[in-house]
């Protein structure tokens, strides 16, 4: 059986929180979402950053 591998990348997952964010209604659940979509950006950010040093070895 063929085993098929899906990526998922920090920008899909921002995607998602981000559609999930316009549609909550809960704003308790709203704030725990843009916390989480916050940490997504960082960590997107922190990628880039890791990105350019390694150019610059």
């Amino acid at each position: 059986m063929m085993k098929i591998i899906t990526v998922v990348t920090i920008d899909d997952r921002i995607k998602v929180v981000r559609l999930q964010l316009s549609v909550e209604t809960d704003p308790e659940r709203k704030k725990e979402m843009q916390k989480k979509l916050q940490k997504l950006l960082l960590q997107k950010e922190i990628e880039t950053i890791r990105r350019k040093i390694e150019q610059l070895g």
